[in-house]
Parts: structure tokens; sequence; C-alpha cells
């Protein structure tokens, strides 16, 4: 399973597996133009998406409720 740190100023993956998956807020959202994807997340432009305002927020509301780890289905798929 892949999920985003929240609390990192760029947003990396991280893959966990077995029964290591840490708790992690779900986001559930509408897909937009100019989504993050997987092959976005990690390159240099990432931060120029249109989209990219979501992840952002996202994690700063995760990151606020306490968790460390997000998954959202445009970017951890």
């Amino acid at each position: 399973m892949r999920l985003l740190n929240t609390n990192t100023t760029k947003r990396k993956l991280k893959e966990f597996g077995g029964n290591k998956i840490p708790l992690y807020a779900i986001i559930s959202h509408v897909w937009g133009e100019n989504e993050v994807t997987f092959q976005d997340i990690n390159s240099a432009v990432v931060e120029k998406k249109v989209g990219y305002d979501k992840v952002r927020e996202a994690c700063s509301m995760a990151a606020a409720d306490g968790f460390h780890h997000v998954w959202m289905d445009t970017c951890c798929i």
C-alpha cells in the first residue's frame, strides 16, 4: 500500500506492506482537471500542477487531525 506523508514540505509516497501499515486518513474527492497522479507525485514539476493544491490541503487537514499519512486515489494507486 502506498501512502503520502503529510508531514513533509515535499510530499513523498512511501510503500507499506503486511501488518506494518500505519493509521492513515482517506481523502474522498471529485476528480478534476490536472489531478496529481502516481507518475506526477515524485516529479520536479508536481507543485506546479493545478491539482497539487488539493494534495497540499488534504495533507494539511489530515496532519491537523493527527495523521502522518494519507491515501488519495489520484496519486497512491
